[in-house]
């Protein structure tokens, strides 16, 4: 509807793409109007769409067919021209019926349950000017002004929201209003509409008494946009808690979602969802205030249709089966899928700031690195001394956080990144993975099985991130210490260690577990070495009662399975074999020990030890016989497993009694 007084505006021009318009020829156009006269422009060049044309016409007994006379290119939709008239959101028939007075009625496109104003202004053409409008009428008069639904059409909204007068709480029906114009023939009321959607507010003056058989009507659309939307997630904290196994989901597994389109007044909205092309909801993954994180990749599901996809369906509501495939947590900032809403403005929504937190499914487990083990002499080691890493060949686990398997993973990848950004996330640490170390090996001797007693002294190792976001290196403590116990069965011909090492199932304090372990692995060596039945052995030496000094040799010899073979250790040598002392202190000693030293002129690789009689000690009547002993064993419980240390490796089986079973220097 129009006024020959005043153009009709607002009227819109779309040149369509495919089939329902939804997109627009992308080809600069050059069209020609119907009717031929009196429009803002015409022809019009555009592309896609021109608004904001205004027309006049003073034509009144039949309503003004718009069309296109003439049009530069096809263009390629069917239909290829849309017509919206009078700034209307809904396709019109291209008609604009004009008459001589009328209402002119306006409402400005707002928040749904917002109050406005409306306006409505009763005017009528100028005796003197037909194009200048003047009042129709003044004072108080009875109009009929009610709602009219436009997109979405009559009947969709749940309980049909009408336009409610808010001064006399009378809802817009049709039903009688008293209005005030004033000397300008306006008048103004204020409303309030609480559904979303474009409709239209109509009003229709019928004379009586000195205005009989005067009829006066109008109408105007606007839009009513939501307020906000609001998103709902059953069983999500309300802040951050990084507290342990205070969590919400497993990363990949699936949580409910409900968003809400909501007026002003926090109440839903209908209407939403049910236009004529469906609005809906985007749902952004947005970082949370509170969690920054480093990835932050989107949700997986879909949002199902408002007012139905809900257990309880309700308008206004739409429900989706979500899930997402890292750790942490984040925000969701809802929009338009496809802003603005109708014709009018986006919808601005706080995000719901903190959703979490996630945590991984599993762990991987893996081998990076058997590790290699180093003789502690050379290419010697002995049985019943400690070894243990090469400090540049750690055993190294790889341990990986992962999703769990399912759509969000298929579309991530199963490693959640973020598991590593921060000590909060990475809940795992050191002391929570223990390594299961060899207890014995198996040699075989002549074709007999002898089992060897395997010992260890472990600290947990040293856990770090990597330089791949959501990977993990768990190496061995560099204090680790492993040897053969020292017993009588452990005494046969030399043998290459063959040590096995497993990984038992290990969980992070928020009780995630490690998925699948890697099989026992046997643990490489740093440079190829064998282990000895060794031992520290001294010989005899003899030599006159005034001899000025004595020579005794010392050396270490192993066991060949059958003899003792002397050795060379090296540095493993004990450094100080001056600390041999008698054995009893109340003993009378006879000699001094002087400084040992290495026989370069021996053709083995023997030690030995400088013996001197004692000035006038010994008189000839005496038996001056001093008795040594090497005290240089630590006095570690062996048989309980304690750490060997210093030189208890170079201990033996000596005594036939009263303990033939002890170890002895």
């Amino acid at each position: 509807q129009a006024l020959t007084c005043t153009p009709a505006d607002k009227i819109r021009v779309q040149a369509c793409a495919n089939s329902d318009c939804t997109e627009l020829f992308d080809e600069g156009v050059s069209v020609e109007l119907l009717p031929e006269n009196r429009w803002s422009n015409n022809p019009v060049n555009f592309v896609g769409e021109v608004s904001e044309l205004t027309l006049r016409s003073s034509q009144t007994e039949d309503p003004v067919q718009l069309g296109i006379l003439a049009a530069s290119e096809i263009p390629t939709g069917a239909p290829q021209w849309r017509c919206y008239a009078d700034g209307s959101s809904t396709q019109s028939n291209c008609q604009i019926q004009f008459s001589e007075s009328g209402f002119s009625v306006s409402v400005d496109d707002h928040i749904s349950g917002e109050e406005v104003i409306a306006t409505i202004i009763a005017v009528k053409e100028g005796e003197n000017d037909p194009n200048q409008c003047v009042p129709a009428f003044t004072g108080e008069k009875d109009v009929e002004v009610s709602t009219i639904y436009q997109n979405p059409g009559p009947g969709t909204a749940s309980g049909d929201h009408l336009i409610r007068r808010l001064d006399s709480g009378d809802e817009l029906d049709g039903s009688s209003q008293s209005l005030d114009f004033d000397s300008t023939g306006t008048a103004t009321f204020p409303i309030r509409y609480e559904d979303v959607g474009s409709v239209v507010l109509d009003a229709r003056y019928e004379g009586s008494g000195d205005d009989a058989g005067l009829v006066v009507i109008g109408q105007d659309d606007f839009v009513a946009r939501p307020h906000r939307f609001e998103v709902i997630i059953d069983g999500n904290p309300e802040g951050q808690d990084f507290s342990d196994g205070s969590y919400f989901k497993v990363a990949g597994d699936p949580f409910e979602l409900e968003v809400r389109s909501l007026n002003t007044l926090g109440e839903l909205t209908p209407n939403f969802g049910r236009e004529n092309n469906p609005e809906n909801v985007e749902l952004n993954v947005v970082e949370a205030p509170s969690a920054p994180l480093p990835n932050l990749p989107p949700l997986q599901g879909t949002l199902g249709s408002f007012g139905a996809s809900c257990e309880n369906p309700e308008g206004g509501k739409a429900c989706g089966t979500f899930s997402w495939p890292e750790v942490g947590a984040f925000a969701i900032e809802p929009t338009l899928s496809d802003p603005p809403y109708l014709t009018s403005e986006p919808v601005a929504s706080d995000p719901l700031e903190y959703v979490g937190r996630f945590v991984p499914s599993e762990f991987k487990v893996t081998v990076a690195d058997k590790g290699g083990l180093q003789a502690s002499c050379g290419n010697v080691q002995f049985v019943g001394q400690p070894m243990g890493w090469s400090l540049a060949n750690l055993p190294t686990l790889s341990i990986i956080a992962l999703n769990r398997e399912g759509p969000a993973s298929e579309a991530y990848g199963r490693i959640t990144k973020n598991y590593t950004a921060n000590d909060d996330l990475m809940k795992l640490k050191p002391s929570d993975i223990e390594v299961d170390f060899p207890t014995s090996q198996t040699i075989t001797v002549e074709g007999e099985a002898i089992t060897l007693d395997v010992r260890h002294d472990s600290e947990f190792g040293n856990l770090v991130a990597t330089s791949t976001p959501g990977e993990m290196n768990y190496e061995f403590s560099t204090n680790d210490r492993i040897w053969y116990r020292k017993n009588k069965s452990a005494r046969i011909d030399s043998f290459p260690p063959e040590l096995s090492f497993a990984i038992p199932a290990f969980s992070d304090s928020d009780n995630v577990f490690s998925g699948e372990l890697p099989d026992p692995f046997q643990s490489g060596l740093e440079d190829a070495f064998e282990i000895y039945y060794g031992r520290l052995n001294m010989e005899n030496v003899y030599g006159p009662q005034n001899v000025k000094k004595l020579l005794m040799p010392v050396h270490v010899e192993v066991w060949n399975g059958s003899s003792w073979d002397i050795i060379d250790v090296g540095s493993c040598m004990p450094n100080d074999l001056t600390v041999i002392k008698t054995s009893d202190e109340t003993t009378q000693e006879y000699h001094d020990l002087d400084d040992s030293g290495f026989d370069e002129s021996s053709g083995a690789s023997n030690y030995y030890m400088v013996l001197k009689p004692k000035t006038d000690s010994c008189s000839e009547d005496e038996d001056c016989t001093d008795t040594l002993e090497w005290p240089l064993a630590s006095g570690a419980d062996l048989e309980a497993g304690e750490l060997p240390e210093e030189y208890d490796w170079l201990m033996d089986f000596w005594r036939r009694d009263p303990t033939p079973d002890d170890l002895q220097s």
